[in-house]
């Protein structure tokens, strides 16, 4: 596979996008409904030496 550019322009494969222009950069937080409550660096649960550890 070649590595993605910068500014590079996909294949469009549906009619109904071919003059829809250039796509809009977001930042991933700016289209949450709502903040997540915990996920990769907070925990679900309190940290406790009884529970097992995974990654």
């Amino acid at each position: 596979m070649s590595e993605a550019k910068a500014g590079a322009v996909p294949e469009l494969r549906f009619p109904e996008f071919r003059d829809a222009g250039p796509w809009e950069v977001k930042r991933l937080g700016d289209l949450l409904a709502q903040t997540p409550d915990y996920g990769v660096n907070a925990p679900a649960v309190p940290y406790s030496e009884d529970l097992p550890s995974y990654v």
